[in-house]
């Protein structure tokens, strides 16, 4: 018997992305430090990660969705005051505030996510 199903509110499930050479699903990493499979750009922070074919995506190829204000792996982002920080849309360096997923080292600044709400 399967054990019943926990609701955590610190979590939504998130988007399921494909790779689009081979068909795999990719998984959310915090960083790969590899180049993106699709752009060959190597100085980029991939956050989507084929296991099979060990490529990465990165943030411009394969932007992750902010609806619910949730980071790739389905955390839900903060506001918070993240002088200095860079962020993972624009790379754009943050001037004061940002949402942020704590887990996933992951911020977006003010201006890209009112373009997403768009």
């Amino acid at each position: 018997m399967n054990p019943p199903q926990q609701t955590n509110p610190e979590y939504f499930p998130p988007p399921t992305y494909y790779c689009n050479k081979s068909g795999h699903q990719l998984t959310w990493k915090s960083s790969s430090g590899h180049p993106c499979a699709e752009c060959k750009n190597k100085n980029c922070r991939s956050r989507y990660w084929c296991q099979q074919c060990s490529e990465a995506f990165c943030l411009q190829c394969m932007p992750p969705p902010l609806f619910g204000i949730m980071c790739g792996a389905g955390h839900p982002m903060k506001l918070s005051i993240v002088p200095h920080h860079v962020c993972d849309y624009c790379s754009e360096t943050i001037q004061n505030q940002a949402h942020r997923c704590q887990i996933c080292d992951f911020d977006v600044c003010p201006n890209c996510l009112l373009q997403k709400e768009d």
